[in-house]
């Protein structure tokens, strides 16, 4: 079996070491903002559970009835409209992808 050796110029180590450095950059940058997005994605979820559990404790109550409808629209959409989240969320997986 033959070894295989490669000989790289000086200027094609630089251009490795500068795509390499920058690929890294990008990562780091990348999970940073996926794991911003995860944090923010968890504390969405544990907001809408303490939110629904209230609406459940709050809807065993004859006085809550009234305000279970609006409520119920409210917890659906997050707390705020359902295309500003989808805009959101959208531009968050976008801003994501282009950084990888």
């Amino acid at each position: 079996m033959q070894n295989c050796f490669f000989v790289f110029t000086h200027r094609e180590l630089q251009n490795l070491k500068t795509f390499l450095q920058d690929t890294a950059d990008k990562e780091r940058k990348a999970r940073a903002e996926l794991q911003a997005f995860i944090e923010e994605l968890i504390g969405r979820a544990e907001r809408a559970e303490a939110e629904l559990q209230a609406l459940k404790t709050r809807s065993f109550t004859p006085a809550a009835r009234d305000v279970h409808t609006e409520a119920d629209r409210t917890l659906s959409s997050g707390g705020f409209d359902v295309t500003e989240r989808q805009r959101y969320e959208t531009i968050s997986l976008a801003s994501v992808k282009n950084n990888l």
